[in-house]
């Protein structure tokens, strides 16, 4: 038998369901690879052997029931739980114990998860970086802010885990760190219990190391479809790529990645071209930005007014000081903004079944001083569409370059099918795993 840390999640599911694993062994294997691993990459905030030992153990005598009964999950550190601490990577915050569970967590324990502590985050899942480290170099950033969870997934000391995304914080540190990373339409799981960073453009999203995983992870939690994922066949479907207003900002070996996974894509019969974003769409992106600043000083007014000689000088001098400067009026013509670039790009996308475009700017950078560039993320995030990335290339420090794959608004169970089908093409793992 595959080591249990390494399983599917799936695969491990099918064990415990037939009596060959047993939840508390799992947790027992993810909890020697923490030892091992953590004191290096630095991936968790929170973490109590013996709690999440005494959690498997009740699992496995309740039956493991649910459809991810006995698996074990990450919580990032911005996610409430009422059972370990929630302290939003911030001095503030030191010890906070929360009274009740985000609705994701609580979803998850109803699904029969294992929620095994508390993933790092950057404070305030802003800029200011976590001191977690990419498992592949820890020379190098595991990209922010969901820090924790995209490297503890990827150094295979949990197999799923939360993240949330404002601008990249889902989809870069996956790719980064070399995993799947779901960021699903708005409000797919909803925000009750979630530390409010932009309310406008706040997600909650998902890490696994497979894309059959996250979409058994989603069907949990959404008490939907979690039977396997069978891909959706490539020949004759409409696929765009999509260089978007950033493409200047990527480097050279993501650009090839692009036109590398388009070549393959192409072979395996899909009608491949260019989709290029027109002016409507990409005024998202700056009235994001200015959305953002201004939700964000909104919602750290209570840090801002009694604590502010403990927030980061990042913190002080970045979005929130921004926001200072924009009126309300301002914020009004933002929003405005947002929800007409939506309509226009659901309009010039009706012809696609899917996009695909760069993950990041690139490898994940040297240094630990910033977590990278949210430049092919945080228009996404704006527009409310589905995303998802794989791990589909290497770059030239043998660091992952991952892929993205954009669904269209509220259809995520089939931009999961595409990203499946997508890695398939592009032999990132076999069809049978």
């Amino acid at each position: 038998m595959t080591h249990p840390s390494e399983m599917t999640v799936r695969t491990a599911r099918q064990a415990i369901k037939s009596g060959q694993l047993t939840s508390e062994s799992l947790v027992r294997a993810y909890a020697e690879r923490i030892e091992e691993r953590d004191v290096d990459v630095k991936a968790w905030a929170y973490f109590n052997t013996d709690q999440a030992i005494a959690a498997a153990q009740a699992s496995d005598k309740a039956g493991n029931k649910g459809p991810i009964g006995g698996i074990p999950v990450g919580v990032k550190d911005i996610i409430d739980t009422f059972d370990m601490p929630t302290e939003y990577g911030s001095p503030i915050f030191k010890g906070n114990q929360p009274s009740s569970d985000a609705t994701c967590v609580a979803l998850t324990r109803d699904a029969g998860g294992i929620i095994m502590g508390k993933t790092a985050t950057t404070e305030f899942a802003h800029q200011f970086p976590a001191p977690t480290r990419n498992p592949h170099n820890t020379a190098h950033t595991p990209g922010g802010s969901s820090s924790g969870s995209g490297a503890g997934v990827a150094s295979f000391m949990i197999p799923l885990a939360f993240g949330t995304q404002t601008g990249g914080s889902v989809i870069r540190p996956a790719a980064f760190c070399g995993v799947v990373g779901y960021k699903p339409t708005y409000g797919e799981f909803g925000l009750k219990g979630v530390k409010e960073n932009a309310l406008s453009c706040d997600t909650v999203g998902l890490y696994a190391r497979s894309v059959d995983d996250i979409a058994l992870f989603r069907g949990a939690l959404l008490k939907s479809d979690t039977s396997p994922l069978a891909g959706i066949p490539l020949n004759g479907l409409k696929i765009g790529v999509c260089r978007s207003h950033a493409w200047d900002q990527a480097d050279e070996t993501t650009k090839n990645c692009i036109a590398e996974a388009a070549s393959q894509l192409s072979k395996a019969g899909a009608n491949v071209s260019d989709y290029d974003m027109s002016e409507a769409v990409t005024l998202c992106s700056k009235s994001a930005k200015r959305t953002r600043s201004y939700e964000l000083r909104r919602s750290l007014a209570y840090e801002f007014a009694n604590h502010y000689e403990k927030i980061s000088k990042v913190c002080r001098e970045g979005r929130p000081k921004d926001g200072e400067s924009i009126s309300h009026e301002q914020y009004r013509e933002d929003l405005a903004q947002m929800a007409k670039s939506r309509l226009a790009f659901a309009d010039e996308t009706a012809g696609y079944d899917f996009l695909i475009t760069p993950s990041a700017t690139g490898e994940a950078p040297k240094g630990l001083e910033t977590t990278g560039n949210s430049a092919f993320n945080d228009i996404w995030t704006a527009l409310h569409v589905p995303t998802a990335t794989i791990p589909a290339f290497s770059g030239p420090n043998n660091l992952p370059i991952g892929l993205q794959v954009v669904g269209h608004y509220t259809q995520d169970q089939r931009m999961l099918e595409a990203a499946q089908s997508v890695a398939f093409a592009l032999n990132i793992y076999e069809k049978a795993a």
